[in-house]
Formats: structure tokens, C-alpha cells, sequence
């Protein structure tokens, strides 16, 4: 989640366009204007490009590396940040099909690395349950916190 001041003040200045897949015609730097496009446009590209694989994220609610780097860009509040994440990623579920996603409460950037990859569960569903699925080719079905300042 960036900040729009951001993406198009700063965003040029990193010349990332070179890092585009240019095969893909969507992304192509040299046909598009990437500076018009999010990273929900990114996702919903790269999953339209290739129906056959899945695309995931693992979300926290308050994810307060996340959060710092937004407020650094001049964004907002925990918030703010929160609100933008969960529209960005509800904006790459309504437009990529082989696209899923986890949002678990708390403030944990990384989960991977911790014993809590086994520990997590959100609405019943354990985040170790939610990879193994994704992982043996079976789409899971979007999870997200409901009470989210409790978990």
C-alpha cells in the first residue's frame, strides 16, 4: 500500500520500469504508462496472464512494518493503511479469479519465519491449513479477521 503522492512523485524516480514484464501486453513500459497503474493492477495483470497459476497474499491487520513505511510516504494512520490494504486486495479478488488471500488480525509483517506460521488461525482457519491447500493447487477461499483488535 503506497501513498498516491507517493507513486507519482517518487515512484519515476526508482526507474522500476525496467523491472515490468514487458511480455506481458498489459505491463508493457513501453505501451503503458506504469505510473497509472497499482499494485492491485499488477496482481490482476500477471494472474490474467497466467489463468493456470495461483496468487496469494498473507495480510495483517495492523501491520506496523507496513504501516511505518505508508506514514514514511505521508500516509496516514494504522487506520488509513488497514483501510487502502483491504480495498487493494479486495480490488484483486473482484478482478483475478486465481487469486486468494489471508488477513489475520494483530500487527505481524512476516509469518513465515515464525512458529506462529502454525499457531495462526483466523475465522476458524488455520494459516498453516489455508498454504497447504493453496500449495497442493486447491484455491482457498479468502480469509479475513472479524474481530480483528482481539486476535
Amino acid at each position: 500500500v503506497v501513498t498516491d503522492a507517493w507513486f507519482a512523485d517518487s515512484f519515476p524516480s526508482w526507474n522500476a520500469s525496467f523491472a515490468f514484464p514487458a511480455h506481458i501486453p498489459a505491463l508493457d513500459p513501453d505501451v503503458i504508462d506504469v505510473s497509472q497503474k497499482n499494485t492491485a493492477d499488477l496482481y490482476s495483470e500477471v494472474a490474467a496472464y497466467y489463468p493456470e497459476h495461483s496468487f496469494s497474499q498473507y495480510n495483517s491487520y495492523w501491520d506496523t512494518v507496513q504501516v511505518r513505511y505508508f506514514q514514511i510516504m505521508g500516509g496516514g494512520d494504522a487506520e488509513e493503511w488497514n483501510s487502502r490494504m483491504k480495498e487493494s486486495v479486495g480490488e484483486i479478488l473482484s478482478t483475478a479469479q486465481n487469486f486468494t488471500s489471508y488477513i489475520s488480525g494483530g500487527d505481524r509483517h512476516c509469518i513465515i519465519t515464525s512458529d506462529d506460521l502454525f499457531s495462526m488461525e483466523t475465522q476458524g482457519v488455520r494459516l498453516i491449513e489455508w498454504l497447504t491447500d493453496l500449495n497442493s493447487g486447491t484455491l482457498p477461499n479468502p480469509v479475513e479477521c472479524e474481530d480483528c483488535d482481539s486476535e
